[in-house]
C-alpha cells in the first residue's frame, strides 16, 4: 500500500500506512519515513508560495 501511494504521488498516505506497520519495520524504513516527511514538508512550502504569488 505505501508503494502504491508513493507511485500516485500521495505522500501522506504512504506516510499514514508506514505508521502502521509493526516497529522492526518502522526501524528499518525510518530514513524512508524521513524523505516522505521532507517531501511533504517541501511540497507543502511550495504550494504556500504558490498561492501567495497568485494572491500578489
Amino acid at each position: 500500500r505505501m508503494e502504491a501511494a508513493v507511485n500516485q504521488g500521495d505522500y501522506a498516505k504512504a506516510l499514514s500506512e508506514y505508521e502502521t506497520l509493526p516497529e522492526a519495520a518502522k526501524a528499518a524504513g525510518a530514513d524512508f519515513a524521513g524523505k516522505l516527511k521532507a517531501r511533504i514538508e517541501v511540497e507543502t512550502q511550495v504550494d504556500a508560495l504558490i498561492s501567495g504569488a497568485m494572491k500578489a
